[in-house]
């Protein structure tokens, strides 16, 4: 009996695996893999917000306080946004150490989460796993979700982007839904905007003018307000998210005038630290880090608007209005940054891939291709055809020629950044040199920070210095800054102990008079 069962388990298991859909899957979560883990501990830490999470996760695991953020020993008012990111980052840290790939790693799994329920919600929605697996390419090509501050860095993006992309897909799937799955999909967004929310404040409710006016366009408003559900969502929402953000108050006084300042008051109403541009920016942005596929979302809309099907006519009209809100709410703003479009970027995919796929349809329809094994082979070599070239971009060109450098706003050059790379070398090179002093005179590098940090967990002895502060006759000290470098080799005779440009290691020999 036992081995019957066992059997019958095996012929299972076996038959899945041979199953076309399986098969698909697998290979595209293949393709997946290096567009979001290959190359993923390069380049070093990035100065905003990368660094900063760095430290903020990197202290938190030695501090023990998973309530308060801290920065530099002292508890952060800056960075005012709930910590579910910096928890991630800092359980990964425990799991894999103090290094860029456990830093990034809560990021990449973000981001390939989100393109799998991309490719999920098609083939359970719309029972249309081509439809899925082209609007999942669509992402996986499109510089603006890999890029710089999303799926490959440790910013908050790909983990708000992930939450804001499931609790749309959940209400639109509860709001057309007439089954006992219905308060489901309610559950689903209301835990989904909790956590959009624990992410990056309020910048996870950003997607809700949309859902009102697409509720409101399918007149089910109403509805909403008189069902019991809905007031318990958001009870829900309401307890826990107050909740923590008065506990944080009760611990780190301030915090609730800062998160007014920063988060409500200050990023939308003023320009802060110089992030201006016109109201046309992002869809300028657009035309870059969205291309080609861009052109063919006002393409999808219209195909996907006039199909014979209610569910995909509803969804391009859902697609347009969320795309259109989301669009005009961050060209509005008055602080404006390259990686603020993010959450546009799986909802347009989804509206194209399934215009795509609307379109092929019809293509192998004209041709009256009816032999499903000559239909599937031509369905996969047109999509192959499609995406064979963005997809080499992108892993070849972008991350591997690259150094996983897809799209960086805050350039890979700049000294300042070169910190941790330089140590690494230091380690190789010169590793009899231990104890030093980094001379640099920049206001603030928290890339620089969290690498001392980390050295100074193991055999090293670093302290973080500049110009002004006195150096002594022997000291080794170390700098990236050109500045700096000019000033000692003006006071100080040096000797130089390995240079790698633009960073030296050099000892103190004489103090200039």
């Amino acid at each position: 009996m036992n081995n019957r069962a066992f059997n019958k388990k095996l012929k299972r298991f076996i038959e899945l695996l041979t199953n076309k859909q399986t098969i698909c899957l697998l290979i595209f979560f293949i393709a997946c893999y290096p567009v979001f883990f290959f190359r993923l501990h390069l380049p070093s830490i990035r100065m905003w917000d990368e660094s900063r999470l760095a430290v903020n996760a990197l202290e938190m695991t030695l501090n023990g306080n998973w309530i308060v953020t801290y920065f530099d020993g002292q508890p952060d008012l800056w960075n005012t946004k709930p910590p579910l990111l910096i928890w991630l980052i800092a359980l990964c840290m425990k799991l894999f150490g103090y290094n860029e790939f456990s830093l990034r790693l809560p990021s990449a799994l973000a981001a390939i989460s989100t393109t799998l329920i991309v490719v999920f919600f098609c083939k359970n929605y719309f029972h249309d796993l081509k439809m899925g697996l082209i609007s999942g390419l669509v992402l996986i090509t499109s510089t603006g979700f890999i890029g710089e501050h999303v799926a490959r860095t440790a910013d908050y993006d790909a983990m708000l982007v992930l939450w804001m992309t499931v609790y749309s897909l959940s209400y639109f799937a509860y709001l057309h839904s007439k089954t006992p799955r219905k308060n489901f999909y309610l559950a689903i967004t209301t835990v989904a905007l909790v956590l959009a929310v624990m992410t990056k404040s309020i910048a996870g409710l950003l997607a809700l003018p949309a859902l009102i006016i697409y509720t409101a366009y399918q007149k089910k408003l109403k509805e909403i307000l008189i069902s019991p559900q809905s007031y318990y969502s958001a009870i829900f929402f309401i307890a826990l998210i107050l909740g923590y953000y008065f506990l944080r108050e009760h611990y780190s006084p301030g915090y609730l005038k800062s998160v007014i300042n920063n988060e409500i008051t200050g990023r939308y109403s003023t320009n802060l630290e110089g992030h201006n541009a016109p109201f046309t920016y992002y869809m300028n942005e657009l035309k870059y880090k969205f291309v080609p596929w861009i052109y063919l979302f006002p393409i999808g809309c219209v195909i996907e608007y006039f199909n014979k099907s209610k569910k995909i006519k509803s969804f391009s009209i859902f697609g347009l209005l969320y795309f259109t809100c989301y669009w005009l709410i961050i060209s509005s703003a008055k602080t404006k940054l390259p990686w603020y479009d993010a959450p546009l970027y799986p909802i347009a995919s989804l509206v194209i891939g399934i215009g795509l796929s609307q379109i092929l349809n019809s293509l192998l329809n004209y041709y009256q291709i009816k032999d499903l094994f000559k239909r599937q082979l031509m369905a996969g070599l047109i999509i192959a055809s499609i995406f064979f070239i963005p997809y080499i971009d992108t892993v070849y060109y972008r991350i591997y020629k690259n150094k996983g450098i897809i799209y960086d706003w805050s350039h890979p050059s700049n000294p300042q950044l070169m910190y941790g790379e330089y140590f690494e070398k230091m380690s190789i090179f010169i590793p009899k040199v231990t104890r030093f002093s980094v001379v640099d005179n920049t206001e603030y590098n928290a890339h620089l920070m969290f690498y001392i940090k980390v050295a100074n967990l193991g055999d090293y002895s670093i302290k973080s210095t500049s110009f002004e502060k006195s150096l002594t006759k022997n000291e080794v000290v170390v700098t990236c800054d050109s500045e700096a470098k000019a000033d000692l080799e003006e006071h100080y005779e040096l000797e130089t102990l390995h240079t790698n440009h633009p960073c030296h290691t050099f000892a103190i020999k004489i103090v200039k008079p």
